[in-house]
């Protein structure tokens, strides 16, 4: 189940013919040149999974974007790694009709439809070029893998599928076809895994809905040989939990100030697809300034300090880094020093005569100084988040942020670092503002006064009337079930998802407790360890339980009695995710030996999320948001 990214790079591989346990070997026979074609989303979906290096060993000897103008390129295999739509397969078959390339190959992200198959075979014969055509693939690869155990949907154009579409103004048209398409690529990630899990999902909102369709498409599916694995990735033949779960449940763990490393890049830096963009000034001593930006890959499999440190607290970063940093300058120092001396030499000259220490320091300071760049990258990394931190006092919204939510005495009046002299962005101010607003104990004339001071520094206040409408919402709890009872009576899509119902807000209220607490679980945390344990807990009473083998609808949805815990679980968050979600649901889901994917719509930056928020709570949807 943790193997997503492995899987998913094992198909990507397969379009250039490399079979599964196929190394990179140069001793090999000679990869056939190729040209790689990709759209948008195909080179989002790329980009953290295979390097460049990579692909050259595999062929490729040149990529381009499918929308760029392309010359013709003779006796050349082109491999296609797009999205099935109507312009790609239009571009496509241009491309046919120029003969731009000798033979092609298509790989589709997700499935091709019938009629734009069609099109493709009836281009190709008006083309004359059928016979060049050598295949034809559905990937179910349309989704992006940032780790093993981590995947988002879309990088770009993530409008469609955003919170605004799944809460904002939607006619039932255009709600079908965000959820259409976010169960598309959910259904993906679930092929690409290769085990039809157990669905699980709440009531009230997208998820539900999502669930529905997800589980007749894999009905559907368990038909065919999309799913060729019997048991999971422990070796049991227990199937997976999929656990679908709206945003609505809990929106303090995407507003609240994190103290994670990589929780703090995703939130104050240019941080996409495993890398991090970095603006800095740089002064010349006979030239003016000028604005640089530097470019961090930070990829798990490639960079141990990332590895080992990228959900630890910031503090303990900090410590490692000049730890590691020491460790490794020593190492260098030692490697080259004379034997029996403190003097620094040249390692060719002394060394020479000594082949045992020769063959060290070759095979040891390239390995040395590659690992020395990464620790030096990190500390430029940490140098940059430090004086963000300083500058935004970060830290003191961070401690301000956990009393709230935890209820404990204020070291402070929350006024205090929201009045104009106050350091920190609006951004930050809001934020704090509306963590206060949903905590049990908020005071109505702090509110109103933190409000008013807001205003006067030019705050956008329109998140503040999203939380607000839903707090009303809340007040209607009493009469939730009727009103469900009256919505199930009218089959429209937009019932129940188009508008923000009180289910959030009554979960939000309950939840905030325990959300950020240093030590404690989330409420995703708490969800997910009650529904793969069988626990009927407040927290997922009205949760759907469907299971996409059963034959029988009616009994695929109840809980059956006397069934061992889940072992495995992917975890998909409609509405977004971020990473101090997924990093507490790891953290806890690890110390029970249980292994959990986490997904999302889309990776949420606080200031996104905040934004989104603003847009409901102005009444806009998608469409007025472009």
């Amino acid at each position: 189940m943790s193997e997503l990214r492995g899987k998913q790079l094992r198909l990507i591989r397969s379009m250039f013919g490399s079979k599964e346990d196929e190394l990179f070997d140069s001793l090999a026979s000679e990869p056939e040149w190729k040209v790689l074609v990709y759209d948008r989303y195909g080179q989002d979906i790329l980009s953290p999974v295979i390097s460049v290096p990579e692909l050259r060993d595999l062929g490729v000897t040149l990529y381009l974007q499918l929308d760029s103008e392309r010359e013709p390129i003779p006796a050349t295999c082109v491999v296609y790694f797009v999205n099935a739509t109507e312009a790609n397969i239009n571009r496509i078959c241009k491309d046919m009709e120029k003969h731009l390339y000798d033979r092609y190959q298509f790989n589709f992200l997700s499935n091709i439809s019938r009629n734009l198959l069609e099109q493709l075979a009836e281009s190709a014969h008006k083309a004359a070029a059928s016979t060049t055509v050598q295949k034809v693939y559905d990937l179910y690869s349309n989704f992006i893998c940032l780790e093993d155990d981590l995947f988002m949907l879309r990088q770009q154009n993530k409008e469609p599928i955003s919170f605004v579409a799944l809460n904002g103004p939607a006619s039932d048209a255009e709600m079908s076809a965000t959820l259409d398409d976010i169960t598309e690529s959910l259904f993906c990630a679930v092929v690409t895994l290769g085990v039809i899990p157990i669905i699980r999902c709440s009531r009230g909102h997208a998820a539900e809905e999502i669930g529905k369709r997800l589980d007749s498409k894999l009905r559907k599916a368990a038909k065919s040989n999309l799913f060729t694995e019997s048991m999971s990735s422990t070796g049991s033949f227990q199937r997976p939990l999929l656990a679908l779960i709206d945003r609505h449940i809990d929106f303090a763990t995407i507003l609240h100030h994190t103290w994670t490393y990589q929780g703090l890049l995703h939130d104050i830096m240019d941080y996409k697809l495993n890398r991090v963009v970095v603006s800095t000034v740089e002064k010349k001593q006979d030239g003016p300034e000028r604005a640089v930006k530097k470019t961090y890959d930070l990829d798990s499999k490639s960079d141990e300090f990332w590895a080992d440190n990228r959900s630890k607290q910031w503090p303990e970063v900090v410590i490692e880094s000049e730890a590691k940093l020491k460790e490794v300058r020593d190492k260098e120092s030692e490697l080259r020093m004379k034997p029996g001396s403190n003097e620094a030499v040249d390692v060719a000259e002394d060394f020479a005569g000594n082949t045992a220490r020769i063959k060290e320091a070759v095979a040891t300071l390239p390995l040395l100084m590659a690992r020395k760049k990464q620790l030096d990258n990190h500390m430029s990394l940490l140098t940059s988040v430090v004086d963000v931190i300083n500058a935004r006092v970060l830290n003191e919204y961070l401690e301000l942020e956990e009393q709230i939510i935890s209820e404990a005495s204020l070291s402070r009046p929350v006024m205090e670092l929201i009045q104009p002299s106050a350091k920190g962005s609006l951004e930050d101010k809001m934020r704090l503002l509306l963590i206060y607003v949903l905590s049990p104990t908020a005071k109505q004339a702090i509110v109103e006064k933190c409000e008013a001071s807001l205003k006067e520094q030019g705050c956008d206040m329109s998140a503040l009337q999203f939380v607000r409408d839903q707090k009303k919402l809340h007040s209607l709890t009493a009469h939730r079930k009727q009103a469900q009872a009256k919505e199930k009576e009218q089959s429209a899509i937009w019932q129940g998802l188009g508008h923000v119902t009180s289910y959030g807000v009554d979960f939000l209220k309950k939840g905030m407790k325990k959300v950020m607490v240093t030590a404690g679980d989330f409420p995703t945390t708490q969800i997910v360890d009650a529904l793969m344990e069988f626990k009927s807990t407040e927290l997922t009473n009205g949760f759907l339980y469907l299971d996409p083998k059963q034959l029988n609808t009616s009994q695929s949805s109840t809980v059956p009695k006397g069934r061992p815990p889940f072992d495995e679980a992917m975890v998909f968050m409609v509405g977004g995710g971020n990473f101090t979600e997924y990093q507490n649901l790891q953290e806890a889901m690890g110390k029970k030996e249980k292994k959990i994917v986490y997904g999302c719509t889309e990776l949420l930056t606080p200031e996104q999320f905040l934004s989104q928020m603003g847009r409901l709570g102005r009444g806009e949807g998608v469409a007025s948001g472009q």
